[in-house]
């Protein structure tokens, strides 16, 4: 094929296709981060009070940045190296990651300075972006399930 003429549409179709999958799984995700929050908040309320209601909001809302943070993250690392951008040293790829780690320590500090009952309430909504994760997994399994074959 000549340098001037377009890819075929099955090479094409595929990138955008993976493309829209993985948006519409981040687009869930977040959803279901904001739907897991609510049980996640009046639990802590109902086990902690509210200085564990409010330092479970302050872990989800937190967990929630640092997996945005994560996907930009890791977005621009794809897009660099996917440009044929050669990574000189570490410094620019790690210092990001260990700058999410950091804000988190700093926070639950910070938190279990003033109340330790807010830090039990921290640590659970740390914990929301997993049942997120969750919630994805079964929605795709339902999916896949029912779009099966043998349906």
């Amino acid at each position: 094929m000549s340098e001037g003429a377009p890819n075929p549409p099955a090479a094409d179709a595929a990138p955008t296709e993976a493309a829209d999958f993985y948006a519409a799984v981040l687009r869930r995700l977040h959803l279901f981060i904001c739907i897991a929050a609510l049980p996640a908040l009046a639990a802590a309320a109902w086990r902690w009070g509210a200085p564990g209601a409010t330092g479970c909001l302050i872990g989800a809302l937190l967990a929630g940045f640092n997996l945005w943070w994560l996907e930009r993250g890791v977005s621009r690392l794809i897009a660099r190296l996917a440009g044929g951008e050669q990574l000189h040293g570490g410094g620019s790829v790690v210092l990001p990651f260990l700058l999410r780690y950091l804000l988190l320590f700093l926070v639950a500090y910070a938190i279990f300075n003033v109340s330790q009952t807010a830090l039990y309430g921290f640590l659970a909504g740390l914990f929301v972006p997993v049942a997120a994760l969750l919630g994805e997994a079964a929605s795709e399994a339902w999916q896949a399930l029912r779009h099966s074959p043998g349906s």
